[in-house]
């Protein structure tokens, strides 16, 4: 599977601030037919040489990706546009062919020398001497974990340390023994003032964000709940978990003036750390519930969802009891029961176990090789791409035959066209279940819209002509098989709206 056109432009960001990889092009869409003047010179600022200077049958591969990725890797860390000096599209190509071009990092650039060493190996000239995408995710991955270690660099303790330490206690121990009394005595008194500290007020305005957030988290959890595939009785379960905490926060809201003394220092505290608890159970839900996620983060082991499950409900009780109200520590708990839990928690489990024994008697192979999922989706995405080629391949050399007869070459182009229809099916969207906002469009071609049961859903509308909704279309029918990829924009497929189409996909704000 390659792209066929990395670029800044085509990397969304979500509202939750994950890059999607947007506007697949395959091999049939046309680099200059299709695009105006300014499109395509945005794009060759990121074409490989070989594309540049490439015959009409150029065969665009994945090291033409590499190339473009190199790029997007040098304008990340210089955070400026590539050939910034030059807005024509037949110098860029000049430079970068016939004077073999590239763009260098500055003097002063702070990535580290292996990041900046596979930027400018991945744009070399010649393409046999690019790395593998793979080499570089190990290279990057490896840069980013340097990275974290120097932020959070801690100096080596002393390997002496616990001679010298030893050294020191022998060396105080009279001290300790003769100020003991005095030590009790302060040590009361630091109680004594720890507990003022305790119960110091705390205005109600730092406490409302808090509440706010549990709410606000409370929702997320309800929509992941909803989508869950699997485990779907533990996501219920920490839900109403969640929901018992949402209830009683929500009554500090309402009866805040009446409950003057629960607004303490020890109370914030204890209600940051609830926030932060159930901010991991949401996590934890996002991981259980999909089975693209329990593949990837070991949680095909039920056992290994139990412990975790049992380390969060327990991590939840002690915040709860650590809240200094006998009121809200009720609400809570008496919506809790463990025994429900214990059961749902079972059941599940063994869902999962046979869901999991299922597939493996189906493909053949252990548990451990689930993870070769994304393998098999590939290979399928590719064979479908190669039909769809070969259909096309056939319409090509027809209309080669025929190239002045335009009424054969449409009869012909709709001839092949039913073909792919038939065989990839593909369900229009009905525009009556979207509605359009008041943002103001992008480019004049992308809309955002929402669906009209569920307006936290939006969507992006592009609209596409007449002449391309056929190519948009074969794209779509390969691109939904993308949909639950966490890097790659959601395509949901093709509305109308009377004479005009639409293409669907899921709203990235930036």
């Amino acid at each position: 599977i390659v792209h066929h056109d990395i670029r800044a432009e085509n990397i969304l960001i979500t509202l939750h601030e994950t890059a999607k990889l947007a506007n697949f092009k395959f091999n049939r869409s046309s680099f200059t037919g299709t695009l105006e003047q300014s499109q395509n010179l945005e794009r060759v600022r990121y074409c490989a040489p070989e594309l540049l200077e490439s015959a009409h049958n150029f065969k665009y591969d994945h090291k033409c990706e590499v190339y473009s990725f190199g790029i997007l890797l040098w304008e990340i860390a210089e955070e400026r546009t590539p050939y910034e000096q030059y807005n024509d599209i037949v110098k860029i190509t000049d430079m970068v062919c016939n004077h073999k071009y590239r763009e260098s990092f500055s003097k002063d650039s702070q990535m580290p020398l292996s990041f900046t060493s596979l930027a400018l190996k991945a744009v070399d000239h010649d393409p046999k001497f690019r790395p593998e995408i793979s080499k570089m995710l190990v290279v990057l991955s490896n840069c980013f974990e340097e990275f974290k270690t120097q932020v959070s660099y801690i100096p080596d303790i002393p390997q002496n340390l616990e001679t010298t330490s030893k050294h020191i206690l022998q060396n105080e121990y009279d001290v300790l023994d003769d100020n003991l009394q005095n030590l009790v005595v302060a040590s009361s008194s630091s109680i004594a003032m720890q507990t003022e500290v305790f119960k110091e007020i705390v205005p109600f305005s730092k406490f409302h964000p808090l509440i706010n957030e549990i709410r606000s988290i409370f929702y997320e959890i309800i929509y992941l709940d909803q989508a869950a595939e699997h485990n779907k009785r533990i996501c219920n379960v920490l839900k109403q978990r969640v929901y018992a905490v949402d209830l009683a926060t929500f009554e500090l809201n309402i009866m805040r003036n009446f409950n003057q003394e629960f607004f303490n220092r020890k109370n914030y505290s204890s209600l940051q750390s609830l926030v932060s608890v159930i901010t991991q159970i949401k996590r934890f839900i996002s991981d259980i519930s999909q089975m693209k996620n329990l593949i990837k983060l070991k949680y095909v082991q039920p056992k290994n969802i139990e412990k975790t499950f049992k380390g969060l409900c327990r991590e939840l009780d002690i915040c709860i009891i650590n809240i200094d109200s006998e009121s809200f520590r009720d609400m809570v708990n008496n919506k809790i029961h463990t025994e429900e839990e214990t059961k749902s928690l079972k059941l599940d489990q063994e869902d999962l176990s046979n869901y999991l024994a299922k597939i493996e008697e189906e493909i053949g192979s252990g548990i451990g090789e689930l993870s070769n999922e994304f393998s098999l989706m590939v290979l399928k995405i590719n064979a479908m791409n190669n039909t769809m080629e070969k259909l096309l391949d056939e319409q090509t050399k027809q209309q080669s035959k025929n190239y002045n007869d335009k009424t054969v070459n449409d009869k012909l182009k709709q001839m092949i066209q039913s073909k792919i229809d038939k065989i990839f099916a593909v369900r229009q969207l009905r525009i009556s279940d979207y509605e359009k906002t008041d943002e103001e469009s992008r480019k004049g071609r992308v809309t955002k819209w929402v669906n009209v049961r569920n307006k936290g859903e939006e969507f992006a509308f592009k609209i596409i002509t007449e002449k391309e909704r056929a190519n948009v279309q074969n794209q779509v029918t390969i691109l939904k098989e993308l949909h639950d990829w966490q890097n790659i924009t959601r395509i949901y497929g093709l509305t109308c709206e009377e004479n005009k189409w639409y293409l669907v996909s899921e709203w990235a704000e930036y």
